[in-house]
C-alpha cells in the first residue's frame, strides 16, 4: 500500500480513519503508518499502551513527545 504525501493536511482526517480501522483489526503496525501520516503520534502511543505494547508505545513517544510528556505518560500507566 502506498501512502500519498500531504502537505496541505487534507488528507488527515482520512488517514485517521484508516489508522481506526486497522487498528480495530489489531494490525498495530499498519494502523500506526496511518496516524503518523495523520500527525497523530499521541493517537499511535495510546493505540499500543491500550494493546499492552508498551514497548512499542514507549519507543513513540521518546520519539514524538517533549520529555515531560513521556514522563507524565509513564507515571499514568504506573498508577493505573
Amino acid at each position: 500500500m502506498q501512502v500519498i504525501d500531504d502537505d496541505t493536511g487534507e488528507l488527515h482526517k482520512y488517514y485517521l480513519k484508516l489508522g481506526q480501522h486497522y487498528e480495530s483489526l489489531g494490525e498495530f503496525s499498519m494502523a500506526q503508518r496511518f496516524y503518523m501520516q495523520a500527525d497523530s503520534a499521541k493517537k499511535a502511543i495510546e493505540m499500543y499502551n491500550n494493546a499492552g505494547k508498551w514497548e512499542e508505545a514507549h519507543q513513540l513517544a521518546q520519539r514524538y513527545m517533549d520529555v515531560e510528556e513521556v514522563i507524565l505518560k509513564e507515571i499514568s500507566n504506573i498508577s493505573c
